[in-house]
This record gives C-alpha cells, sequence and structure tokens, in this order.
C-alpha cells in the first residue's frame, strides 16, 4: 500500500496508529531543545509544535522538494506535468499541478490528521497533512548530497543537503556468499529490498536471471523468496548480506531503487540497473539515469531490458559510477548531526537531546 495506494495506507493504517505513536513521541521529545523527523514521523512534527520547539524536517528522498522545474515522477504524484520546465508556461504549468496535489492532499487526509490534532489538543490546520506543518520549521534538511539531486530554483524553503546518511551493517557476510565471490568474477546482484521481494512481476527472478546469463554474469540474488530459482553454479542465494561490502564486489547492481540501496551502490561505484516498485523509487531512478550512472528497467524484463543491459556493461558506465563515488561524503549522517546542533543554538541554546 505504501508504493502503490498511499492514500490507502494513511486512512487505513497510519493514522489509526497514529495516537499511540504521537503519545509516545511527546513523552521522549519533552526535555528536548529542537526536534527533527522523517516524511512519515507524523508525531514528532506535532510533538516540536505542542511543546513549542524549534521543527527539522528530514527529507530522505529528492522526490519531497516538491519543485515545479523538476517534478517528481512518482505514482500518486505524476500528473501531466513537463519533466523539465525550462519555459516559463512549463513552470506555470506544473506549479498549478502541485498546488492541485496539495489541493487533494489535504481534501482526502485533513479530516483523519485535524482529529489527530484535537486529540492532542491542537487546533485544526490548513496545513497539508504530512507535505506540511501548521508552524513552519527552521530549516529542512535533504539527506543526499546535491551532486546526486542538485536543489532546484523554486525551492525557495531553507534547504540544505548534508550527504547520505551510509548504514555500515556491521553484520559479516555470509560464508556461502563469502565463497561465492572468491570463486570467479563479479556478479550482478539482484535485491529488491527489504519488503518488496514479492512485488516486482511474477517470473521477475527469472527473468533477471535470463539476462544476466545472456551476457555471463554471474548472479547474486538477496532474497529468501527466490531460493528456489537459484539452480546452477553461478548463482548463490542469500536472504540478507551487508550492501556496505556486498557492493564492493558487484559488477552490476540491479535493485529497486529505494534511497538507502542507492546510495550504497553509488558508494560502492557501480553501474545499477533500477526496478522501481512505487513511492519515491521511479524518481531515484530517473536521477541515476540523468547521471548516466544506470538504466531503468521495464516491468516485464523483456526485450528492453536487454538493451538496458548492454547499456550498462560499457566501459563509459563504470568509469562514470568510479568518478562519481569517488566524490561522495562519507558522513552525511556527521554533517546532519552538526547542522541540526547548530540549528538547535541558534533557536535557543542546546541544553537537551535533539
Amino acid at each position: 500500500m505504501v508504493f502503490q495506494r498511499p492514500s490507502k495506507f494513511l486512512r487505513h493504517v497510519f493514522y489509526p496508529q497514529a495516537p499511540k505513536i504521537a503519545a509516545r513521541v511527546l513523552e521522549l521529545t519533552e526535555d528536548a531543545q529542537l526536534i527533527a523527523g522523517t516524511f512519515f514521523a507524523l508525531g514528532v512534527a506535532l510533538a516540536a509544535e505542542r511543546h513549542g520547539k524549534p521543527y527539522v524536517p528530514l527529507l530522505l528522498q529528492p522526490m519531497l522538494m516538491r519543485s515545479a522545474l523538476r517534478p517528481p515522477r512518482c505514482p500518486g504524484f505524476s500528473p501531466p506535468m513537463f519533466p523539465k520546465a525550462n519555459r516559463p508556461v512549463a513552470a506555470r504549468w506544473n506549479r498549478g499541478w502541485n498546488a492541485f496535489i496539495l489541493w487533494e492532499w489535504r481534501r482526502r487526509h485533513s479530516g483523519d490528521h485535524n482529529r489527530l490534532r484535537a486529540a492532542f489538543g491542537l487546533p485544526a490546520t490548513r496545513a497539508t497533512p504530512l507535505f506540511e506543518t501548521a508552524v513552519p520549521p527552521v530549516a529542512r534538511l535533504g539527506l543526499w548530497p546535491a551532486t546526486f539531486a542538485p536543489i532546484p530554483q523554486d525551492v525557495t524553503e531553507n534547504l540544505r543537503c548534508t550527504g547520505f546518511p551510509y548504514w555500515s551493517d556491521p553484520a559479516p557476510m555470509p560464508a556461502v556468499l563469502q565463497r561465492f565471490l572468491q570463486a570467479g568474477p563479479a556478479p550482478l546482484v539482484i535485491t529488491l529490498g527489504s519488503v518488496g521481494q514479492s512485488l516486482g512481476a511474477k517470473d521477475f527472478y527469472a527473468r533477471a536471471m535470463r539476462r544476466a546469463r545472456e551476457v555471463n554474469l554471474r548472479i547474486v540474488i538477496l532474497s529468501g523468496a527466490a531460493h528456489v530459482l537459484a539452480e546452477g553454479h553461478d548463482v548463490c542465494v542469500v536472504p540478507y548480506a551487508p550492501h556496505t561490502r556486498l557492493f564492493q564486489h558487484a559488477q552490476i547492481v540491479l535493485h529497486h531503487g529505494g534511497i538507502g540501496t542507492t546510495a550504497q551502490a553509488l558508494r560502492a561505484g557501480v553501474p545499477q540497473l533500477i526496478y522501481p516498485l512505487g513511492a519515491d523509487q521511479p524518481d531515484t531512478a530517473a536521477h541515476v539515469v540523468r547521471l548516466g550512472l544506470g538504466q531503468r528497467l521495464p516491468w516485464r524484463l523483456g526485450r528492453a531490458s536487454r538493451k538496458a543491459m548492454n547499456a550498462v556493461l560499457t566501459p563509459k558506465v563504470a568509469q562514470a559510477a568510479r568518478r562519481f563515488a569517488q566524490h561522495l561524503s562519507t558522513n552525511g549522517a556527521e554533517k546532519a548531526a552538526t547542522d541540526l546542533m547548530k540549528l538547535s543554538t541558534q533557536h535557543g541554546g542546546f541544553y537537551g537531546s535533539v
């Protein structure tokens, strides 16, 4: 539902659970000087408003910039807008659609949102649920590097990019995977993330393996659901492996376009094939393609996927991926924490937790 029907998710899952979550967040943030939170962390914005504390939204995905000059291409947020608004009339058209999206989101969810606010003694607001706050934030942090997704000129809020907050999982590599990697050339690594393993086309894994074998690539699949398909000496299937270490051994990474997985592939300097499942993933894929670091795959992995596979196997794409990785900061989380500390000092002096 998050990927394909976000409104249904909000109405039937998110808002029914929100009161309990928000109450806990209120308790945890009572002594904070500044409060920050991500898109679905609705209780965080409510807590900041209730406590009278400065609030900083943490944007994990570039699509949340909501630019009219570079509109996101995502399910539920993809009306007939110009992908690049190079002319004033195109920019006005896109701004109109952005305004309509906010209006429609308010129409769908303002009732649930304001009932939640009332439960915590807050007045009703016309601010768009999730996308806006009743009290303006003191700043916004984009948790990606500007080289990946520059801030468009029409994004006038105080938004700054900090770099990717990489998760370096200390878990060891599975022994069977370690032996497989040592036994041959760099493989194609396939992963659809932690929640999307069964959301692809019915024969996704079989077709992906077929495409890899057509170009003589060995295959690593991160998915317990695919083990029945893993027949042959050229395939290794494990439920999970730490991306930080595995991707360094990959020739190509085929993944769903989640921002964390994309960041790890960029950091490893490997070409990418992206198979978006929904939400922000098509927009993330568009940034990778724009930078010449990978290709987007069609849903059925048919004839067009052969062309995409051949395109990323070229020396040009491999070199571009390595060059991009060389200029990535490794301390995006540290930079975000430093910015939050500075904002806390600017807005009253740091004396509690952030």
